[in-house]
């Protein structure tokens, strides 16, 4: 009994840190604090900001997580003006790039 209402506690604690991440109920100004440490932050905050929201659709990822890993890093392999972020872990599957000319996000 104390372990399924253990069980309840915990799934009701996720559903609700779920909600409070839901990309669509988070404002600008939240998701670029949580990116603020990106490379080339303050030139391209507002596609790394839109690229963030659509990361975070896609994935399971918090903001927390994004703010700990350092936010978008500018890529080396993938030529001019793409950069990357993690979400959801640290392989190269949870990896996300932008090209801050087009503003397509790929994986």
């Amino acid at each position: 009994m104390v372990k399924s209402i253990f069980v309840a506690v915990i799934l009701s604690f996720l559903a609700l840190q779920v909600w409070a991440e839901n990309p669509a109920s988070l404002s600008d100004a939240e998701i670029a604090a949580a990116i603020s440490s990106s490379d080339d932050f303050t030139t391209y905050k507002d596609v790394f900001v839109v690229a963030t929201r659509e990361v975070m659709k896609q994935r399971t990822c918090s903001l927390q997580s994004l703010k700990d890993d350092g936010g978008w890093w500018k890529s080396t392999n993938r030529g001019p003006g793409v950069y990357f972020i993690y979400c959801g872990g640290q392989t190269v599957r949870d990896r996300f790039y932008v090209n801050v000319k087009t503003g397509k996000v790929t994986q």
